[in-house]
C-alpha cells in the first residue's frame, strides 16, 4: 500500500490522461493519491478529478506565482467557496513562500499576505495545511509559530531542510513530506549535520510522508547510468515512482520496504483524516 500525498495528476507534461497516470501508479502499488491545486483554475479541475475517482483526494490552494491578476480579497472569496465544494477536499494548499527567480511572482510582502490568508482558511475549515517553501524558512516558521496555538497542523511539502529546522516544524506538530530529492547525490556544500539524509534518518516514524510532486522532481533510479543525475531528475515524473522514494527511505533508515509503505500510508490517512 502506497499513498502519494502530493501529486499533480492534471498536467500537460504527462502527454497522457490522468486516468492513464493513475492506472500506471495503481499497477505499481499506489492505492491513494492527493491531487494538489496551485491556482483557482487548477483547484476546480482537482475537485472534478477527485469526484471521479474513489481513491483520489485533493488539496486546494494558490501558490505565490498564481492568480497574480486578482486581489487578495477576491482570491479568498473564490477559495472559500471552492473549499465548500466537495467532501473529497482534505487540505488547504499548496501555499507558502517562494523566494526564487520565477517570473511574474508576487513580492515577499504579498506572498506573506496570501500565505496567511490560506493559513486562516485551514484553521477555519479544520483542514491540514500543505506548505510550499522555497528559500522561505524564516517566513514559514514565523507564520506557523503565530497560528499553531489555534490548531494549525499540516505537512511541509518537498522537505529539503536540515535536522535543526525539521525539529522546529516537528515540535509544532507538522509532518515532513519527502520526495525525489532524497534520491539525489548530496550537495558538495552540505556539511555534517546539515543534509536531508540526516533528516530522513531522524524523523519520527509517525511523521513521515512520501510524495512525488509529479510531474516534477523525478527520483533517480538505482543503478542509473545516464550521462548525469541531472538528466534523469528533469524527466517527467509520475506517481508510480513513489516506489523509488519509499525504497530510499527504507535504505536510509535501515528498515524494511513494506514497513515504510505501511507507516507512510497510515501517516497520510491520519493527517488527512481518511478513515
Amino acid at each position: 500500500m502506497l499513498f502519494d500525498t502530493h501529486c499533480h495528476l492534471i498536467h500537460k507534461n504527462y502527454k497522457k490522461s490522468p486516468e492513464e497516470v493513475i492506472q500506471a501508479a495503481q499497477d505499481a502499488g499506489v492505492d491513494l493519491f492527493l491531487q494538489i491545486g496551485t491556482s483557482l483554475e487548477e483547484n476546480a479541475k482537482a475537485i472534478e478529478l477527485a469526484e471521479k475517482h474513489e481513491n483520489v483526494f485533493c488539496g486546494l490552494g494558490v501558490t505565490p506565482d498564481e492568480n497574480v491578476d486578482l486581489n487578495l480579497r477576491d482570491i479568498e472569496n473564490y477559495l472559500r467557496q471552492q473549499l465548500k465544494g466537495s467532501k473529497k477536499i482534505v487540505g488547504v494548499g499548496e501555499c507558502g513562500i517562494d523566494v526564487s527567480g520565477l517570473k511574474n511572482i508576487r513580492d515577499l510582502k504579498s506572498q506573506i499576505e496570501l500565505f496567511e490568508m490560506q493559513v486562516k482558511l485551514a484553521i477555519e475549515f479544520g483542514l491540514p495545511l500543505i506548505i510550499h517553501n522555497r528559500n522561505g524558512d524564516e517566513q514559514v516558521l514565523a507564520m506557523v509559530e503565530k497560528y499553531v496555538s489555534q490548531g494549525l497542523t499540516g505537512v511541509c511539502h518537498c522537505f529539503v531542510q536540515d535536522w535543526n529546522y525539521a525539529q522546529k516544524m516537528l515540535d509544532y506538530g507538522f509532518y515532513l513530506g519527502f520526495g525525489g530529492i532524497i534520491t539525489y547525490p548530496p550537495s558538495p556544500k552540505a556539511t555534517e549535520g546539515h543534509s536531508i539524509i540526516e533528516t530522513v534518518k531522524k524523523c519520527p516514524p509517525d511523521r513521515i510522508l512520501i510524495e512525488t510532486d509529479s510531474p516534477y522532481l523525478a527520483p533517480l533510479r538505482q543503478g542509473y547510468e545516464g550521462e548525469s543525475p541531472r538528466e534523469e531528475r528533469f524527466c517527467v515524473n509520475e506517481p508510480k515512482n513513489i516506489v523509488l522514494i519509499a525504497q530510499k527511505i527504507a535504505e536510509t533508515r535501515e528498515i524494511g520496504y513494506d514497513e515504510v509503505c505501511q507507516l507512510t500510508y497510515e501517516n497520510g490517512k491520519r493527517l488527512f483524516i481518511l478513515q
